[in-house]
This record gives structure tokens, sequence and C-alpha cells, in this order.
């Protein structure tokens, strides 16, 4: 996550959202949602709060005319398994007028510059933004001890291959796998692999 510069009242322990939160007065922020799989899907989705709060800035001239604020969504989704929560986030961000950009992801982040690289998946086109205020979810990577030793194949998206009801790993019976770490059709998060 990277935000405007700390407030010198701030303590150590404020948290980065906070500051992600409460920091932006003026220019572009951004929400950058990684393509899938990705840990903190619908769960860590903090954008609507981050509205609320600039809508409240506004009201009483803390936020600058001159902002912008843009989700950009490396997929086509906002929930890879269920429609109807994906459905959700496109009416709610359409209703409360925050713009949305489908099909690019964060490569890179210059935090010196404030700058901010951004792919499209499909053409591989880069674009070159500055920010004032960014904060991304972070890219999910496969294991590579998982993925060297056959548990966690391509074709399971380099994640556990278990089966969804027993947990149990297809090709290895005395394997079961717990957590985020399989390939199950639920989002990547604490809850998903809880439930």
């Amino acid at each position: 996550m990277f935000a405007c510069k700390d407030h010198q009242s701030w303590r150590s322990n404020v948290h980065k959202y906070f500051r992600f939160h409460y920091s932006y007065l003026h220019g572009d922020a951004y929400f950058c949602i990684p393509e899938y799989p990705f840990r903190g899907e619908v769960g860590a989705y903090n954008f609507f709060l981050s509205k609320e709060i600039q809508n409240w800035y506004a009201s009483h001239g803390k936020l600058s005319p001159i902002h912008s604020f843009t989700v950009v969504n490396a997929n086509d989704k906002f929930c890879h398994h269920l429609d109807s929560v994906d459905t959700f986030f496109k009416e709610q961000l359409e209703k409360r007028g925050i713009k949305v950009e489908y099909g690019k992801k964060l490569v890179e982040v210059n935090k010196d510059k404030q700058t901010a690289i951004f792919e499209d998946v499909k053409t591989k086109a880069r674009e070159t933004r500055p920010y004032n205020n960014l904060y991304s979810l972070i890219p999910s990577k496969p294991h590579n001890s998982l993925v060297e030793s056959g548990l966690a194949p391509a074709e399971s998206n380099f994640m556990l291959n278990v089966d969804h009801e027993t947990l149990q790993h297809k090709k290895y019976p005395n394997i079961f796998g717990i957590g985020d770490i399989n390939n199950v059709p639920t989002t990547k998060t604490f809850w998903g692999g809880f439930h």
C-alpha cells in the first residue's frame, strides 16, 4: 500500500489501511485487484469505505475538487466463484459512482516518483500513471516446493489438487489440505478456506 506522506501525529501502530483511507486529500487514487487467484478476494475489498470517507471529506472541504478514485481490476469479475456477489459489487460501484477499469493489472510501483505501471492483460500494453494514493491486493504465486513435488500442478492452478468435499489430495491419498492453498471453488480468504 502506498499513500501520501505520513502525518506527523500518526503513531507507528496506526495501521496502513487507516493511512490509505484518511491520508487521501487530492489527486488520483487507485485500488488494484490482481489476477486470480489472490488472497483477500471480496474480504479485503474496502473501496466502498474509501468512497464514503472521500464523500465525508468532500462535504466539508477537506478533499480537493481535483481528485479521482478508480478501482483497477485485472479480471472481468469481482468474485470468481459466485455470480451474485459479482453482480452486487458491480451494481454498488455504479450506484456510488466509482470508476472501474477491467483487464488491467498493476505490475510496478515507483514510490519515489509516485508512479504506477499498469499492463493490459490481453494486449500486454503498458501505461505509466502518477498516483497520490495507491492500494493493492497482493497477487498469489505458487509454492515452489508444492509445484516441484507434483502436489500443485498447472491443471489445478498451482494449488493443492484436492477433492472439494473431503480436502484429500486427488493423487496422493495420505495428503490433505486446508486453507487458501487448496484448489476449491471458493474465495482465497481465511473464511472461505475455513468454511
